[in-house]
């Protein structure tokens, strides 16, 4: 084989495995992104990029505005325990961002799955973060 059809071949597997290789340098950035989902949710904004919905009660308003919390957005944040049981799954090709918190499994049946995950934004930042890593791995591999 010559060293035209052996760059071709390194290509071609770069190619077949550049997900999964994304996947697994993401994983150094696990805070960051729990930090990004933390982020939007605080915004009252889910992964989509619309608004967190439906909106607060009244009574929970009430609530929320004698702690001093925001009450013109969702933000699925009273006492903090919810978002700090953020934590990632990983899996060949893809992850996902899950909460242990007790509450979890209610606020995914009343605000849907959407609380979790990145909008463009924030992925877009996650994919700025990894790339330079990811060209590193790609050079090591072509060397």
């Amino acid at each position: 084989m010559n060293a035209i059809e052996e760059k071709i071949k390194q290509l071609e597997s770069f190619q077949k495995d550049v997900e999964g290789i994304t996947i697994e340098l993401s994983k150094e950035y696990k805070a960051e992104i729990i930090d990004m989902n933390t982020a939007q949710l605080e915004d009252g904004k889910e992964a989509t990029g619309q608004s967190i919905s439906p909106g607060y009660r009244p009574l929970t308003i009430r609530i929320k505005r004698e702690k001093g919390q925001p009450t013109n957005k969702v933000t699925l944040k009273d006492t903090g325990e919810f978002h700090k049981q953020f934590d990632l799954v990983f899996f060949p090709t893809s992850f996902v961002i899950v909460s242990d918190d007790d509450k979890a499994q209610k606020l995914e049946r009343k605000y849907g799955k959407d609380i979790y995950g990145l909008n463009e934004k924030n992925l877009q930042e996650l994919i700025d973060l990894v790339k330079p890593d990811l060209i590193k791995h790609f050079r090591k591999l072509v060397a």
